[in-house]
């Protein structure tokens, strides 16, 4: 019992460090995005992802053990129990997940879009300016946009968590060194995200310095 305590406390305190820290990178002109929602990866994604895969491995592992042994009452119950932990942090995970890019993503969405109009009130002011005295500006405050993520940020939260997850799972089980090889899978899906959202970024900032123009 303490052991899968301990194993799902490191595995996600580690996630959430290098999901922050892959931040940190990305954003390292202004290091307070790390402590702000949205960006790459999803740190929710990946935390849950790991910890759900953590969770049931040791569910699955308990399960094997029950059928090649004659347990007790109490350990049967302690299978039933982590069962039904694990079954609704899956609950949990797929509502965190979907929230993620779904409300949230929304949210994201619809305050650049606000914000976008603000911009274009602000400069029809100055226009009109020119021409009519004594026209007080707009008080418009910029709506703070990181409160969500796109999809390719999710997935790369998600490919982080099992990665972590499967790292912590080879070892907590002390499986072989093939096992390794699982985590060639979620590390390529990861770096294939974080390709396709820097190329994806790095679009949108050219096209919105030429519109600027």
């Amino acid at each position: 019992m303490v052991d899968i305590v301990l194993w799902l406390g490191l595995s996600t305190f580690a996630t959430v460090i290098l999901s922050q820290g892959i931040k940190l990178i990305y954003n390292w002109k202004n290091v307070s995005d790390i402590f702000q929602d949205g960006s790459f990866p999803s740190s929710h994604s990946a935390t849950i992802t790991c910890f759900n895969i953590v969770l049931w491995a040791e569910v699955i592992n308990r399960i094997k053990i029950l059928y090649n042994a004659n347990l007790s009452v109490s350990d049967e119950n302690q299978i039933i129990i982590f069962t039904l932990i694990a079954s609704v942090s899956t609950f949990y995970g797929i509502l965190v997940i979907r929230d993620a890019f779904g409300l949230r993503g929304n949210m994201q969405v619809n305050s650049e879009a606000l914000n976008n109009i603000s911009l274009f009130l602000v400069i029809w002011h100055s226009v009109l300016s020119t021409s009519i005295k004594d026209l007080s500006a707009p008080e418009i405050g910029e709506i703070r946009t990181k409160v969500g993520h796109r999809p390719i940020e999710v997935l790369g939260g998600m490919s982080l968590g099992a990665f972590v997850g499967l790292a912590a799972l080879i070892l907590m089980l002390k499986l072989s060194n093939l096992y390794m090889l699982l985590l060639i899978f979620p590390l390529f899906i990861l770096v294939l995200s974080f390709y396709k959202y820097k190329t994806t970024t790095n679009v949108v900032s050219t096209a919105v310095v030429d519109a600027a123009k």
